[in-house]
């Protein structure tokens, strides 16, 4: 695996390209985390990135047990960004007998 992993990697900020959202989008990541460099902005980003979703997915999964379902599908909507679309699934069982 460290064969395929190369020793660089680099994140355009040119802003004559439109790439300056992304420098900005690294310092606000510095000041959110309270790191120095953006290196750690941008790992503390991509791994708060994996935790928050399955964050998300736990409390939808708990609000389902305790609300109706225009409820639970406002609060994943709320839950969502333009980077990151949270959905809900319930399963409804009947009981025929």
């Amino acid at each position: 695996m460290s064969q395929d992993i190369p020793s660089q990697v680099r994140i355009r900020t040119d802003a004559d390209d439109g790439y300056a959202h992304r420098y900005e989008s690294i310092q606000q990541a510095k000041d959110v985390f309270g790191v120095g460099n953006n290196t750690a902005a941008v790992i503390h980003a991509t791994e708060h990135a994996h935790q928050d979703l399955d964050a998300k997915r736990d409390a939808l999964d708990f609000l389902a047990d305790h609300v109706g379902d225009d409820v639970l599908a406002e609060v994943a909507d709320r839950l969502s960004t333009r980077e990151m679309q949270v959905a809900v699934e319930r399963t409804v069982t009947v009981d025929t007998e």
